[in-house]
C-alpha cells in the first residue's frame, strides 16, 4: 500500500473575504506524480502552500487513514 495524505472538507479563504476553497476533498499518494492545473487565481499556489504547511487552512487532515489534525503536524510526525 502506498502512504496516502487526505485532505476532507477543506476550506480556506483569505482574510475573511474571498474564498478559496469550500469543502474541497484530495488524496495524494506518494510515490506517484500529481499535476495541478486551474486558472490563474483558482487556488493552484495556494492548495502547494497549505500542503508545504505554510499557510494554516480548515481541514480533516489523514495520514494512511490516522487524523493528523493539521499538515503541520504530519510534517513534524511523518516526514
Amino acid at each position: 500500500m502506498n502512504n496516502m495524505l487526505k485532505l476532507e472538507n477543506l476550506n480556506f479563504r483569505y482574510n475573511d473575504e474571498k474564498i478559496i476553497f469550500r469543502d474541497v476533498n484530495v488524496a495524494f499518494d506518494f510515490g506517484t506524480l500529481t499535476g495541478i492545473r486551474g486558472k490563474s487565481g483558482s487556488g493552484k499556489s495556494t492548495l502547494l502552500k497549505i500542503l508545504k504547511g505554510e499557510i494554516i487552512a480548515d481541514a480533516n487532515c489523514f495520514f494512511n487513514g490516522q487524523n493528523v489534525n493539521q499538515i503541520k503536524d504530519f510534517y513534524k510526525n511523518y516526514i
